[in-house]
């Protein structure tokens, strides 16, 4: 998978969700360099995640790092260009294949109760499924 992401940091509530896991490896590529961790704590440096429960997968979205990056983000959706980091991973399919539930594990509905509204209850925002073949 190929993701482009153009939103800035959001601290991880957790640490353990900015672990890769499920992925061929258990890395995946940050603008090509491999990476099996990343630390919202010590830098701003998550977005989103990518996770998969049913299949193992989370996978950490690297956000722009730099203050002035994340000063510059684009303010309109779809983003197609502006401050991004390019993420790339792949995975094992299971041998049945299926309909999966993907999410986003960061709260970052701002203005809604803990962070949940908005975007994280629209399915296809930071939520939805995957149709994954054996």
């Amino acid at each position: 998978m190929t993701i482009y992401q153009y939103d800035g940091c959001t601290p991880l509530r957790n640490p353990v969700w900015g672990q890769v896991t499920g992925t061929i490896g258990n890395v995946e590529y940050v603008n090509g360099v491999p990476t099996a961790r990343l630390n919202s704590w010590a830098v701003c440096s998550v977005a989103h995640t990518f996770t998969m429960p049913a299949l193992g997968i989370n996978v950490p979205l690297a956000s722009p790092t730099t203050l002035k990056e994340n000063q510059n983000l684009c303010s309109v959706s779809p983003c197609t260009s502006g401050p991004h980091q390019v993420v790339t991973f792949s995975f094992m399919t299971p041998a049945t294949g299926g309909t999966f539930r993907w999410q986003c594990v960061i709260p970052c509905g701002l203005g809604y109760l803990d962070g949940n509204g908005g975007p994280m209850a629209t399915p296809g925002y930071m939520s939805g499924q995957m149709e994954v073949d054996a």
